[in-house]
């Protein structure tokens, strides 16, 4: 009977041996899977924070294209009225001239202007 008692507690023994190897298998394994998983996770957070700087370098970028454009677009806008300005300044002296030249045949062109106006807006 002692064999078959140690024939027993062997094959518990061997048993509880494998089990003891499959749980420190398995622990390793996840060990490894923890380490593998974050390795992978500051990867990821390094790529997001490598695209969020190149999203903030282009956003920049497009935003000193448009201010430069802008800027342009107000220059080019104010020497537009310069010169608009300028011009209706030549043509109110010109007229003021010709007034002072020919004030009588100002006077009648201006009545007829007047005549044919009034004439537009009661029709």
């Amino acid at each position: 009977m002692n064999t078959f008692k140690e024939r027993t507690k062997d094959t518990i023994d061997a048993a509880a041996d494998k089990a003891k190897a499959a749980t420190d298998f398995a622990a390793d394994k996840a060990e490894r899977a923890s380490e593998a998983i974050s390795g992978m996770a500051g990867s990821i957070k390094d790529e997001a924070k490598s695209v969020a700087h190149a999203v903030a370098d282009y956003a920049e970028d497009v935003g000193e294209r448009a201010k430069h454009a802008a800027n342009r677009a107000q220059h080019w806008v104010g020497e537009k009225y310069d010169q608009t300005a300028h011009a209706a300044g030549d043509i109110g002296r010109e007229l003021t001239a010709l007034v002072r030249k020919y004030p009588i045949p100002a006077l009648l062109v201006g009545f007829g202007v007047g005549v044919l106006m009034g004439r537009a807006v009661r029709a």
